[in-house]
């Protein structure tokens, strides 16, 4: 990893709920779930999660007919997989295809119909395994004893889809008899595999009927963590809930599968996975075989990306941050676990970054899935007002609210409710405060998982608001006594305005594809959930960007003319992703109005990313898991 990216290393999983407070801060949809990759000859522009809009075509899936699950098959016999793939045709060379993995290997075996109806391994024709028919291959010279298949969709550029039914494993014996105790057993990755991240872990379950809440199911902990998610499947299951961590939808592990979990988010370095059945009252099964643990290393970031993450302070990660005129920068920090979120300062002289060691501003906060302080903004007359704004759940987790406190001394005084009795929910709660060239404050608030709000403009959920600075309305805003400014929106985690035009531009998050960049306008319709991307006509508004794979888009800057970065970077647009930690960037036509061309300017490595800041010095800050970083020009990067 390059020197310049923070070896975070073993991550425990209060890195992520502790420091980040809410889960994801981010995620809220995009990246919720893995979505349908196309295969070349299907995709689903809807999505599934909750809602969607638009048509929705059946995602790609592949099955096993045989051997069944759980069959002990005799010693010295090959053994034939039988496979049946849907909504996705098996190709050639450089076409869409089948991978699949023996036990623990981590080398891939690649699958090829036409004309080759070939087998590879690693690159070169297999010797253990052979190709059969056009849906079957054969397994030669397996060993006595117990044994894993896992198979996988692909892409014609090698990419494993992520939807949930693009993968399946399968347990079989050979010359023994399969076990007939309750067992999980993983099927990958394989141990200490390197693998990039998003990360799937596929598993068998034998012997033990996994069901929804309530019924007998699968714990598992990540990291040496105390904390307990828990899994779960059958009737009723999807992404929403088929993983829980206290209770609540966490976007950092999403249910995939009946025989996979997939992992967003995490930092390059050593991980670790412990499953362990459960039965109907959350009791941990005792025998030897319920438990099985999986290790691997989540590569890093490559020394070829545009920019580099340097890190700036440890120990910390922020939901949102804001600079103060002066400096100084503030960021609210999610929730500490126990129920109380926070504001605090970090001083930057001479660009040493330091955290004071109490908050400037603590309270009670909600703190399921989501929720707690998430967002802060500073007054532009902080000079002489010290206004700064916080947004946050209420105890109880039913509302959101936003207060103004005044600093004096560094410390919170005067706190006045601007907004509140906004609908909160354990995601979808939006957060994020910005104030415009206009000198009013702009509010994202998302729809509380009630999609139907979003069109509702007797609600504030689904919003984009605008309120002058005591949270009275401004008699410009579009609808007459109402603080929306725009609606139709999910769950929104970016504002910006554009330094050459004054534009607002937004991200939103799609229920599991669809990730948006729209250029806002006052009064506009964004679709949701009517349709999400590019799916709609007048009067509702498409966005200028759309990724079509889950990224969880996060917070975004239009880069002002700074003397730090290269001049084709003025004037772009830069947006932070969760689920692969990534920034991205959006070349602008000269009108800084339509998409010319969009490029990863930082390809992953410490872990989801959040919120992104231009620095009174010109630099754009971001932060990550345990982590504050400035984001610097690679000098090995061609520029």
């Amino acid at each position: 990893m390059n020197q310049h990216i923070l070896e975070l290393g073993r991550i425990a999983i209060f890195g992520l709920f502790g420091l980040f407070g809410f889960g994801l801060v981010a995620c809220g949809g995009g990246s919720d779930g893995g979505g349908v990759v196309s295969d070349g000859t299907t995709t689903s522009p809807g999505g599934g999660g909750t809602g969607g809009g638009g048509a929705t075509l059946a995602a790609p899936a592949v099955t096993v007919s045989s051997p069944t699950a759980n069959a002990s098959l005799a010693s010295a016999s090959p053994v034939t997989v039988t496979f049946a793939t849907q909504n996705f045709s098996v190709g050639g060379v450089n076409q869409p295809r089948l991978d699949f993995y023996l036990d623990d290997d981590p080398i891939r075996y690649t699958f090829i119909n036409g004309t080759t109806n070939t087998v590879f391994y690693g690159g070169v024709p297999a010797q253990g395994a052979q190709w059969v028919t056009p849906t079957s291959f054969r397994l030669d010279n397996l060993s006595d004893g117990l044994h894993t298949v896992r198979l996988a969709l692909v892409d014609a550029a090698g990419r494993e889809l992520t939807n949930g039914e693009a993968g399946t494993a399968r347990a079989f014996t050979v010359g023994v008899p399969f076990p007939t105790a309750p067992s999980v057993i993983v099927a990958g990755p394989a141990p200490n595999a390197d693998v990039p991240g998003p990360v799937r872990v596929s598993f068998v379950v034998a012997n033990h009927q996994i069901g929804p809440n309530g019924q007998p199911h699968m714990h598992f902990y990540i990291d040496g963590s105390a904390e307990r998610h828990e899994y779960f499947d059958g009737a009723g299951i999807t992404e929403e809930n088929g993983v829980q961590l206290n209770g609540a939808h966490t976007h950092a592990v999403h249910w995939k599968s009946s025989t996979s979990i997939m992992l967003f988010g995490w930092a390059a370095g050593p991980h670790q996975i412990r499953f362990i059945l459960a039965d109907a009252g959350h009791g941990e099964l005792a025998n030897p075989e319920a438990t099985q643990t999986v290790s691997f290393n989540i590569t890093g970031t490559s020394d070829t990306s545009e920019f580099l993450l340097e890190p700036v302070l440890t120990g910390a990660s922020a939901a949102g941050m804001a600079f103060a005129p002066d400096g100084k920068v503030f960021y609210a920090d999610g929730h500490n676990g126990a129920g109380q979120g926070a504001v605090w300062i970090i001083d930057t002289v001479g660009g040493t970054w330091t955290r004071r060691p109490t908050p400037f501003y603590q309270t009670a906060v909600g703190s399921i899935g989501e929720q707690g302080l998430t967002g802060v903004a500073i007054d532009p007359n902080y000079a002489a007002n010290g206004f700064v704004y916080a947004y946050f759940t209420a105890p109880g987790g039913g509302t959101n609210r936003l207060v103004r406190v005044r600093n004096v001394n560094d410390q919170a005084v005067e706190e006045t409710v601007i907004l509140d009795n906004l609908l909160a929910a354990d995601q979808h709660n939006g957060g994020v405060l910005l104030f415009g060239p206009d000198g009013k404050l702009y509010v994202t608030v998302g729809e509380a998982t009630l999609e139907n709000l979003s069109q509702d403009l007797s609600s504030q959920n689904g919003k984009i608001l605008r309120i002058n600075s005591d949270g009275t309305i401004p008699a410009d805003n579009p609808f007459q006594g109402s603080a929306v400014w725009s609606y139709g929106w999910r769950n929104s985690f970016g504002l910006a305005f554009h330094p050459a035009t004054g534009d607002l531009w937004a991200t939103d998050n799609g229920p599991t594809v669809d990730d948006e960049v729209n250029l806002v306008v006052k009064g506009g319709n964004y679709g949701w959930p009517l349709v999400t991307g590019n799916g709609g006509a007048p009067p509702l508004i498409n966005p200028v960007y759309v990724l079509a794979q889950p990224v969880g888009i996060t917070n975004i800057v239009a880069l002002a003319e700074t003397p730090v970065y290269p001049t084709k970077y003025h004037n772009n647009l830069f947006f932070t992703d969760f689920v692969g930690g990534k920034i991205r960037r959006l070349v602008l036509d000269p009108t800084f109005k339509s998409l010319v061309s969009d490029s990863i300017v930082f390809d992953g490595g410490v872990g989801g990313l959040v919120p992104l800041k231009q620095g009174p010095d010109g630099y754009l800050y971001t932060s990550g898991p345990g982590a504050f970083y400035r984001v610097v020009p690679n000098p090995g990067s061609m520029h």
